[in-house]
C-alpha cells in the first residue's frame, strides 16, 4: 500500500481515540483528513472511503510518492522478460532478461537478436568436439570433429571400440605399416589404431586371402599385359586373374609369324 495512503490511515485513527477521549474536541472533515476526491476520479485506482462520508474518497495521483527505483521503463521491450512494479495507478517495468535467441542491448534497455553464425547446433552430438557460443540465456554449439575415443564415419562418430562394423570386413593398422590399394579411412582412434576398409587394389594386383592388403598378382613381373600383344600378327599368349583384371603373359608367335627378338611382337610371314 502507497506509503502515503498509510499516513492518513494514521491520521485517521489518532483523530478517532483523541475523539473517544475528549467529546468536547470537534471531529476534523473528511476533506482534513485528505478524502477530497470523488468516486469517478478514483475510478481504477487504488483508494480509501472516509467512513463518515462514503462519498469521499482519497486515491493517489499518478506516481505521487511513489519510488519506483529500478523500475524506469514505461513499457516492457520487445522480447523481454520483464519485472513490474504498479504505484499510483502507474506500472513502470524493469528489464530483467530477453527471451531465447535474443540478448539484452549494450545498456540493458532492450533486447536483440542473437547472431550465432557457424553456432548453429542447439546441443552437442555425442562423441563430438563442439564450440559453445552464449547469447543471453541461450547456448548453441559449433560441431567440430570427433572426439578423443571416436572415430568419423559417413558423417557419424562411432566408438573406436565399434570398429567399422558398417562394412564386415575391416582391418587396422599402425600408422607405420599402411595398407597396399584403395581404402576407406574409418578413422584413427587415440589408441593409434587406424581402421580401413580395402574397396579396391590396382589393376595388376589382387586381395590378398586375409582380405587386409593388396598383393601383386604375378610377382614375377611377366604377366604385365592387358590384352595379348599382337594377337592378330599371330602372338600365343597364357593369361592369369587378377582382381577383376585379366592379365597376359607373351609367350611367342604362331606357325607364319615371325616374332621379333626381344620385344614380344610377332608379324606376318610374307
Amino acid at each position: 500500500m502507497n506509503r502515503f495512503i498509510l499516513i492518513i490511515f494514521m491520521i485517521f485513527l489518532t483523530s478517532s481515540t483523541s475523539l473517544a477521549q475528549d467529546s468536547c474536541m470537534v471531529r476534523p472533515s473528511c476533506a482534513d483528513m485528505g478524502f477530497y476526491k470523488t468516486q469517478a476520479e478514483c475510478e481504477g485506482k487504488d483508494f480509501i472511503r472516509c467512513i463518515f462520508d462514503a462519498s469521499a474518497y482519497y486515491c493517489p495521483e499518478s506516481g505521487e510518492n511513489c519510488d519506483f527505483g529500478d523500475y524506469t521503463l514505461i513499457e516492457c521491450p520487445a522480447n523481454g522478460v520483464c519485472d513490474y512494479y504498479d504505484c499510483g495507478g502507474a506500472t513502470q517495468y524493469k528489464l530483467d532478461s530477453c527471451k531465447s535467441g535474443y540478448k539484452l542491448n549494450s545498456d540493458n534497455t532492450g533486447c536483440e537478436i542473437c547472431t550465432w553464425g557457424a553456432y548453429t547446433s542447439k546441443d552437442c552430438p555425442i562423441g563430438r568436439r563442439c564450440s559453445p557460443k552464449e547469447c543471453g540465456n541461450t547456448i548453441q554449439y559449433r560441431v567440430l570433429g570427433c572426439d578423443d575415443g571416436y572415430y568419423e564415419i559417413y558423417g557419424d562418430c562411432e566408438e573406436c571400440t565399434n570398429g567399422c562394423d558398417v562394412y564386415g570386413d575391416i582391418h587396422e593398422f599402425d600408422s607405420t605399416n599402411k595398407p597396399n590399394g584403395a581404402y576407406i579411412l574409418c578413422g584413427e582412434c587415440d589408441t593409434g589404431i587406424v581402421y580401413y576398409h580395402i574397396t579396391g587394389c590396382d589393376t595388376d594386383e589382387k586381395l590378398n586371402d586375409a582380405g587386409d592388403n593388396c598383393i601383386p598378382c604375378d610377382e614375377t613381373g611377366e604377366y604385365k599385359y592387358f590384352v595379348c600383344p599382337y594377337e592378330d600378327q599371330g602372338a600365343i599368349c597364357d593369361s592369369i586373374q587378377c582382381g577383376n583384371n585379366t592379365l597376359y603373359r607373351f609367350l611367342g608367335c604362331k606357325e607364319g609369324s615371325i616374332e621379333i627378338e626381344g620385344a614380344d611382337i610377332c608379324e606376318l610371314a610374307e
